[in-house]
């Protein structure tokens, strides 16, 4: 009997000693995982840093589409994202709401009252679960941080865009943010030229300015949206839309759009500062408001007439 147990007893013994050497071999597998993902992570930002500051524009483009094909699932999960952020766009036009933006006041003012406290405060409470990610590890807390941040940014940008539309139709010095009309009448313009200049004023192959602190960085975004503001204004007053827009809506509707706006010669048949298509309509507009004048002041004497006798 006493045999057997001792027998038994070694047996456990070899048992957990085998299951703890697994766990350990486990362990050490995965910190070596870890290290090595650290090693390539810092290795990573190194070339990034190498390439944006020294690198040529080959280079540049090769490395991005390198890192493009080997993330395929976020890109494809942020296309859907798109596709239904252009869905909710969509929405806004065909229900008319954008067409008409003063009969839905109403509306805006309940999105930003609630979309913007919702958004922002999603992704405050994530901010408080995790900021940052090490790299190689499983890190269940970050990614929940920033799916709540995500999540915070649909009704948040939607608030942000109700604020703005009410700005717009108040009756107070909030009123003057339709300065920056033209700005956005040229997005796709200006986004892709703040992409442009930026490319060409940091990254090593342009004038190689990587590296700039955040102050002055913010200085500069600041001095070019200003830029971009006054060319907007300029471009527009003699064109209908931005370059951009006049291809994407030449793409669209398949059909050269007019892009010129003719202005009628001073002394014309024509208004100074209005295009020779709309001047008809405007002299035919001048008339009807002249004969509308006449039949006023003609009952007005006839009451004057009435009145007198």
């Amino acid at each position: 009997a006493a045999t057997v147990v001792a027998s038994s007893d070694s047996t456990a013994a070899a048992a957990l000693s085998a299951e703890a050497k697994k766990k350990a071999d486990e362990a050490a597998k995965r910190k070596a995982d870890t290290a090595k993902a650290r090693a390539k992570h810092v290795a990573d930002i190194a070339e990034d840093t190498r390439i944006v500051s020294t690198g040529t524009y080959a280079e540049g483009v090769a490395h991005r589409a390198s890192q493009f094909l080997q993330r395929p699932g976020r890109e494809a999960g942020m296309a859907i994202m798109l596709i239904g952020m252009f869905l909710i766009g969509t929405w806004f036009i065909r229900s008319g709401v954008v067409a008409n933006p003063a009969a839905h006041l109403p509306l805006f003012r309940k999105r930003a009252m609630f979309g913007i406290p919702f958004g922002v405060g999603l992704g405050l409470l994530g901010s408080t679960i995790a900021m940052s990610h090490t790299p190689g590890t499983a890190d269940n807390g970050f990614m929940l941080a920033t799916s709540m941040l995500m999540l915070g940014s649909l009704p948040a940008s939607l608030g942000y865009a109700s604020m703005v539309i009410l700005m717009l139709h108040s009756a107070s010095w909030m009123a003057k943010v339709s300065v920056l009309a033209p700005f956005g009448r040229m997005a796709l313009t200006n986004y892709l030229m703040q992409t442009v200049v930026c490319a060409m004023f940091f990254y090593g192959w342009g004038l190689g300015n990587w590296g700039m602190g955040r102050a002055a960085q913010l200085a500069f975004a600041l001095a070019l949206v200003a830029v971009q503001i006054v060319v907007s204004h300029l471009w527009l007053q003699r064109f209908r839309y931005g370059p951009l827009e006049w291809l994407w809506r030449a793409a669209t509707y398949m059909k050269l759009p007019e892009m010129r706006i003719d202005r009628a010669p001073l002394g014309g048949d024509g208004v100074a500062g209005v295009s020779r298509n709309a001047a008809p309509r405007l002299s035919q507009s001048a008339e009807l408001a002249r004969r509308r004048r006449r039949r006023r002041r003609s009952r007005n004497r006839g009451d004057a007439i009435a009145v007198c006798r």
